[in-house]
């Protein structure tokens, strides 16, 4: 299911597929970005679960696109 058109490139090899931007690995992708290093998917969950890391608005985000989709 593609969501946004020409979103960034899926793991099947095509562009804005859901998995892209409502998965555990798009939070965890985002949540990379917002903390600067690299976080697998357990880790940021675990940061976010613990409140270590202010990762609200990354889960927000993550779950408006699958929203979206449903």
């Amino acid at each position: 299911t593609v969501v946004p058109t020409g979103g960034e490139r899926c793991g099947c090899g095509n562009r804005g597929c859901l998995e892209t931007v409502a998965s555990d690995t798009a939070f965890a992708r985002r949540a990379s970005t917002r903390l600067g290093r690299s976080l697998t998917v357990e880790s940021a969950i675990e940061l976010a679960q613990s409140g270590r890391a202010p990762l609200a608005a990354e889960l927000r985000e993550t779950a408006e696109h699958l929203g979206l989709a449903v």
